[in-house]
This record gives C-alpha cells, sequence and structure tokens, in this order.
C-alpha cells in the first residue's frame, strides 16, 4: 500500500488477530495505547483497526469473519517471527497482556536473556515473537524509533542478502548464525520500509 502524505515513512504493519476488535480497541486506551485507525469492517472478510502501543508504535489487528487472516506462517516466504524494538520492556509487556493477553517468558540463550511473547496459555509452543530492549541493539538503537521488525523465513539468508542490495536495497546485519535461532538478516527495502529475513526457528533452545 503506497503511504500517504503525513503518514510517517514506509513501513511494514504487523497485524494481530483479536477476537473483537472494538474491545480491543477499547483496551489499548485504558492500558495507555491510541487508536490509529478506529475499528472498521472489510466487506464480509472481517474486521480491522490500528492501534498503538504507549510507545506510539503502530500495530494492527484483525477480528476474523469470513478471512481468518494469515494463511502460511512459519514457512519459507512468509512470517516466521515477529520483534517489537522498544524502549521500556516492562511497561510495553504491560501493555500488550492487558491488550491481547499475551503472556511473556524469559528464554535463556548464548549471550542473554531473550523476552518471548505468546497468547495466554500456549506456553512455549505459542511463542511468536519477542521483546527487545531498542538501547540494547546496536543496529536498531541507531535510529532511535521503536518499532515492530517482521521476520520473513528464508531457505538461504545469504542469497537473500545479495538479491536484495541488487535490487537497491540496504543490509542493516549482514547474515549471521546465532546459536540457537539459526541464520538471519536484518535488511531495508528500496523505500526505507525494514524488515529480516530467518532459516531456523526462534523457538530452538
Amino acid at each position: 500500500m503506497r503511504s500517504a502524505p503525513g503518514q510517517g515513512p514506509p513501513a511494514w504493519t504487523v497485524y494481530f488477530q483479536s477476537p473483537d476488535a472494538d474491545a480491543t480497541a477499547d483496551a489499548a486506551r485504558q492500558a495507555g495505547g491510541g487508536v490509529a485507525m478506529a475499528p472498521v469492517d472489510v466487506m464480509e472478510q472481517g474486521r480491522t483497526a490500528i492501534l498503538t502501543d504507549p510507545a506510539g508504535v503502530p500495530f494492527g489487528i484483525w477480528e476474523p469473519a469470513r478471512r481468518k487472516g494469515i494463511e502460511a506462517a512459519g514457512e519459507a516466504g512468509s512470517l516466521c517471527w515477529a520483534e517489537l524494538y522498544t524502549p521500556d520492556i516492562a511497561r510495553t509487556a504491560a501493555f500488550y497482556h492487558s491488550t491481547l493477553g499475551w503472556e511473556t517468558s524469559a528464554v535463556t540463550f548464548p549471550g542473554g536473556v531473550y523476552t518471548s511473547v505468546n497468547p495466554a496459555g500456549t506456553g512455549d509452543e505459542g511463542m511468536f515473537g519477542g521483546l527487545v530492549p531498542l538501547a540494547d541493539d546496536p543496529v536498531e538503537a541507531e535510529s532511535g524509533t521503536p518499532y515492530w521488525l517482521p521476520y520473513i523465513g528464508v531457505e538461504d539468508p545469504d542469497a537473500v542478502v545479495a538479491r536484495a542490495a541488487e535490487l537497491g536495497g540496504r543490509v542493516r546485519m549482514p547474515a549471521t548464525s546465532l546459536a540457537g535461532v539459526g541464520r538471519l538478516a536484518r535488511l531495508e527495502d528500496p523505500y526505507g520500509a525494514r524488515f529480516a529475513v530467518l532459516k531456523g526457528d526462534p523457538r530452538q533452545t
């Protein structure tokens, strides 16, 4: 979708499923967030809204009707993970717990501790993303702007990095192997929208 004047720089918007878009929007307001786009019906497919967390980071919600939402996830070519770079982990975790019912857990891996998120009651099997201190990550701290970073599953991160550079993209972090995670890279398309690619599963330990 083309960005309109005043909407800010190009970026991916990550959507999360909600059983009731209107109730979720109300919960976001009460938890210290905001509503950038009020809930609206998308024909007979579902109901959607754009909300913001206390740090001003936008995210979408989707209340399914005829269309459930993402039909493929966790495989090559599809969304496999999402990370929120935020200035305040505790406040952010409390907001998403109040708004979407998420739970957090500390995952220890070589080099530190990672705050993972999952829907209530799903435990480790439901982990789909994480919260990362913005100031602690040298790649993301350069912008100073909190945001959601979507990860796309790929078979060959090195080849994707090379191809992205050929097509005018920017390599924000070259393909790197992380123990217990896999091989990943962070990229930016020619218009400035940031995303990451990953071969592996962040739930591996």
